[in-house]
């Protein structure tokens, strides 16, 4: 009983739902056609309740129970079957968690194997409760429409996921089955957080191969009441807000059958001029296969037509008072989806003071719990009259100024008259006794209501089929209902609250949806964004400095910074003005913290925390690295929409990375560059060939260049491109703007190039730097492969992935679809890209990357600063359970001196972690006592001398001071750091690594080329600088 009592935890709570609508009031829209349910039938002799075989047998029949079908349905159907769904708790628990079940099988491509909603599973027909008897089990099409219950997918989406079918039919296909028990995975789990569980589930699913999957009975619920009922759910709803499962959402014909029988408790005025057309239910729910079972279909208003001027209010009555107390005792707060921060009622226990030993469960009731968990009329009526105060103010219309007839016109038409900026009636979902609820509709009279348009659960005209349902009719109401006044507790509530967030038609005015204003501002352009939680762009501004960039050859730092600080008032204007919004309309601040370039980091921050502290705004800091690799969450198709784990190949102006994408907080990165990124150095040979950037910017100049239809023969005198560090999992890109500089060089000046020449030397190095790209994403996944990580999507994003996109031939995206078409992998892999728009910079991702952290209410302090090197590794908020390194099989690495006295071992996650390189200075020439020095950096942490202690030599080397540690016995040196590097790196010499080190950890590039002896060659294969810094 306690389970069904946390379960069922309801309480009344004030989470005021408006419905913005025209101000046209009172029309309550149906279309002409009768609904043609299932025929009634007459109430038993004996008494008992109805059992609804017709629907039992309505569902048996469904049209997609046949083998016959092509896939993916008929023989070629994949199945989940819930059998450890909730059963003998209220309809509110079992609804929420039917939702995610059948999401989890749309996810997954797999058939919902739907269920009874199930008070008892045992085959009695009928149960006792509290001293009534009610059906034990009643089929879900008697309540519900949609994909949940076999209705079809849109057209969309049709080819890819089957439809839901019966328990029945699935035991019928399925006699041998994959039984899962949840505890397995549960066990395994670190945190409770929504989306997480619900990512684990989708890997461990796709895992299986076999078509018949079945949750074995008897353990607990994949998304228990333990998740439903706190803040762990708010994660899941920028993903389940897009599911067909919600947002194909309907109720049944018996269902909607009671509305019209009764909504004249519901509406104020018909008037059958503002009819409109309506959605059939047909759509909802298949046609049966079997010809002489009665079609259910009929027509109806949509979830997203509100029914103005009702209120709805949620009132727990009877034994709830106890439960009340039960909450007190635990200090509960409200259940999950009742609890988004944006909503403008909260509930805090901790306002009473009280906490620990301390807590008072009768002070606690008294003084908080009472008023919002079962209040008495007093306390009902003042509520509702705040409340209807608060709405009809908003509703009023602006003064206008405008005298003209037109103004006068539209007043009349718009229906100016006070009565239309009025809620005229309640609606009372409640279990509460007649002789109460008289009391009720007395007390709220007598505060200015019209008794006549007061109504409760009570006063409903009902079919004996009806009855037992009448639950899910109150559902209906509330969902549709102008404003909703819930029970933050209650489950039901939740799922009232769950419906009208997705079906809320005006985001903007009703407050319903999360808002994101954004800024962007971490190089040269200046971004701002809105974005909403149901993933709508509602407007997005670059305001782009080709102009400056190209007058500085480049990004001027301080000239950027006044860019931005002169465009981002501008930026931010326009978003405001595109999203027709003010200011205040928004509900949260993001901004890009890092990382990037730190003045340009500077004003974007502090834009934000200023409009954040001047609107009472949560604020919430975004990793640009996070925020690009997450864009193709927002903008895929459902089809196309990358799972976890991933990879993000991000290439730009100022990255170039593979990362392993294992959720949206964590990060892994695999390949990155030691030198300078792709973009800057395509950037840089685009310079050197003198192109026009005609407002577009130097890379996408050599993009337009390199297409160009006339013929290019490469100069003899041109070598060909090395592949940079071939086979490692690392790019460098620094030596190949040097060999162009070099060739420009030798002949003297690029007035000595022919315009035929340059478009070769351009091809030639346009060619060989995606080759790179592709080279790396082989390796990336073969260490996937490696480490057991399976990855199904590539998600390319980035300036430069931008300019591939905006190319006429489309060659790079074709080469990276050959790369991926060689993958050693189970499964394709799918290339996933951005809208080019969306892969330069942009605060549309920013605003994006955020959503999760501003729905859980994890915000920034005004203190923030921005961080202008930031790993992305940095930012993942829990612990990455799925990681491929453990102690026991990260690489270790062996080394020596001469005589052996001092010895060491090196332990990386990975090769990747190292970086050896050569050296060309002066400083190395006489400490290695060689033309070169060659050193490895490793982390510090990674380091650990496991015999003998070595001495230190302390130097200023002209810029900084120099550690250098040696063997006292032999001499030979061990490692080497500067002053800077202290705290997280030493250099160790790369001579005293064992066989294994030296094989596995070669040489990458090299350092200050240009004290390189004469007589000696550059090291083919290798990045190269002239400097430490090009």
């Amino acid at each position: 009983m306690l389970r069904i009592l946390l379960a069922s935890a309801l309480c009344f709570t004030i989470l005021v739902v408006l419905w913005q609508f025209d101000s046209i009031t009172g029309a309550e829209e149906f279309g002409s056609a009768e609904y043609s349910v299932l025929p009634a039938q007459d109430p038993r002799e004996d008494g008992l309740p109805p059992l609804y075989e017709q629907y039992h047998e309505y569902e048996r029949h469904l049209p997609q129970h046949d083998l016959s079908l092509p896939a993916p349905e008929g023989r070629s159907a994949r199945f989940i079957y819930n059998a450890n769904h909730a059963y003998g708790c209220g309809w509110g628990n079992a609804l929420q968690e039917m939702v995610m079940n059948a999401h989890l099988a749309y996810a997954t491509k797999r058939a919902f194997v739907f269920y009874n909603y199930t008070w008892d599973r045992h085959e009695d027909p009928y149960s006792d409760f509290n001293g009534k008897v009610i059906p034990s089990r009643v089929p879900i099409s008697t309540m519900l429409s949609g994909p949940i219950v076999g209705g079809s997918f849109p057209p969309e989406l049709a080819p890819y996921v089957p439809r839901a079918v019966s328990s029945e039919y699935f035991h019928e296909v399925c006699p041998e089955r994959t039984v899962i028990r949840t505890e397995d995975i549960k066990s395994s789990l670190t945190t409770g957080d929504g989306a997480t569980i619900l990512q684990t589930w989708i890997d461990k699913i796709n895992s299986i191969e076999d078509r018949c999957i079945e949750i074995y009975y008897d353990s607990a619920q994949i998304f228990d009441f333990w998740l439903f009922g706190s803040t762990d759910t708010h994660s899941l709803w920028p993903i389940v807000s897009q599911s067909p499962i919600l947002t194909q959402f309907n109720f049944s014909p018996l269902i909607l059958s009671a509305y019209r029988a009764n909504r004249h408790h519901f509406i104020t005025i018909e008037d059958p001029t503002l009819i409109s057309y309506l959605p059939s239910i047909g759509e909802y729910l298949p046609v049966p296969a079997q010809p002489d079972l009665p079609q259910i279909s009929g027509s109806a208003p949509p979830l997203s037509t509100p029914i103005p001027g009702l209120m709805v209010l949620h009132l727990r009555r009877g034994d709830f008072e106890g439960h009340c107390h039960h909450l007190a005792r635990y200090s509960s707060r409200y259940n999950g989806y009742n609890s988004f921060p944006h909503f403008p009622d909260h509930f805090d226990p901790s306002v009473l003071g009280m906490s620990g030993q301390d807590w008072d469960e009768d002070k606690a009731y008294n003084n908080l719990y009472k008023e919002h968990c079962y209040p008495d009329i007093n306390q009902i009526v003042k509520r509702v009259g705040e409340i209807r105060q608060s709405v009809e103010e908003s509703r009023k219309p602006e003064q206008s100024t405008d005298d003209s007839w037109f103004s006068h016109l539209f007043a009349w038409f718009r229906g100016s008259d006070e009565r239309q900026h009025r809620l005229q009636r309640i609606y009372v979902m409640t279990n509460g006794r007649n002789e109460w609820l008289d009391e009720l509709k007395a007390a709220l009279a007598e505060d200015g209501w019209d008794m006549n348009g007061i109504a409760t659960s009570r006063d409903l005209a009902l079919t004996w089929e009806q009855k037992y349902v009448s639950q899910v009719l109150d559902m209906y109401v509330a969902a549709r209902a102008e404003v909703f006044v819930g029970n933050g507790f209650s489950s039901l509530s939740s799922n009232i609250v769950m419906l009208r967030m997705a079906n809320n038609v005006d985001p903007q005015k009703t407050r319903f949806w999360f808002t994101v204003l954004a800024v962007e501002s971490s190089a040269d352009d200046t971004c701002a964004a809105i974005v909403d939680s149901n993933r709508r762009i509602l407007s997005n501004v670059v305001i782009k400095n080709f102009d400056e960039l190209e007058q500085w050859g480049g990004i001027h730092p301080a000239v950027a910074v006044l860019a931005h600080q002169r465009n981002m008032p501008t930026a931010i204007k326009r978003v405001l003005e595109e999203a027709k919004m003010k200011v205040n309309d928004v509900d949260g601040i993001a901004f890009t913290r890092g990382p990037g370039i730190p003045g340009c980091l500077g004003v974007g921050t502090n834009s934000a925390k200023a409009l954040a502290a001047a609107l009472g705004k949560p604020l919430v800091g975004v990793h640009h690295m996070q925020a690009h690799a997450l864009t193709a969450l927002l903008t895929s198709t459902p089809e196309e929409t990358p799972t976890f784990p991933f990879l993000t190949l991000l290439v730009s102006g100022g990255h170039t990375l593979i990362l392993l994408a294992r959720s949206r907080t964590s990060f892994q990165i695999l390949a990155t560059t030691p030198d300078e990124s792709i973009g800057r150095t395509i950037d840089k040979v685009s310079r050197m060939l003198e192109l026009k950037w005609d407002g577009i910017g130097p890379g996408a100049a050599l993009e337009r260049y390199c297409v160009s239809s006339e013929e290019s023969v490469l100069p003899a005198d041109f070598r060909p491109f090395n592949r940079p560090l071939h086979g490692k999992l690392a790019f460098s890109y620094s030596s190949m703007h040097s060999h162009v500089e070099r060739f420009f060089h030798a002949r003297g000046g690029a007035d000595n190039v022919s315009e035929n020449e340059r478009l070769a030397i351009a091809r030639e190095f346009q060619e060989a730097a995606f080759r790179q790209l592709t080279d790396k994403l082989k390796l990336a996944f073969d260490w996937c492969e490696r480490k057991n990580v399976r990855v199904k999507h590539l998600v390319v994003s980035g300036g430069v992935a931008s300019n591939i996109l905006l190319r006429q031939r489309d060659l790079t995206v074709l080469r990276l679809r050959e790369c991926l078409e060689q993958v050693d992998s189970k499964e394709p892999i799918v290339s996933v890209f951005p809208p080019p728009s969306l892969c330069t910079d942009n605060a549309v991702m920013i605003a994006w990357a955020s959503m999760d952290r501003f729905l859980a209410g994890d915000y920034d302090d005004l203190a923030i600063a921005p961080r202008s090197k930031w790993s992305l590794e940095e930012i993942s908020s829990i612990e990455d359970t799925t990681s491929a390194f453990t102690e026991s099989n990260m690489p270790t690495y062996t080394g020596s001196c001469y005589c052996g006295g001092i010895q060491y071992k090196i332990t990386l996650e990975s090769p990747d972690k190292a970086r050896t390189s050569i050296c060309h200075c002066n400083n190395c020439k006489k400490f290695f006592g060689n033309p070169f020095g060659t050193t490895t950096k490793v982390p510090k942490a990674a380091l650990e001398v496991t015999s003998g202690t070595t001495k230190e030599h302390i130097s200023i080397n002209g810029s900084t001071q120099l550690h250098r540690e040696f063997c006292g016995t032999c001499g030979s040196g061990i490692l080497e750091y500067g002053q800077e590097a202290a705290p997280e790196w030493r250099y160790v010499m790369y001579g005293t690594l064992d066989d294994r080190g030296q094989e596995e950890l070669a040489p990458q590039g090299e350092f200050f080329g240009k004290y390189r002896n004469p007589w000696m060659p550059e090291i083919p294969g290798l990045f190269h600088k002239e400097e430490i810094k090009d």
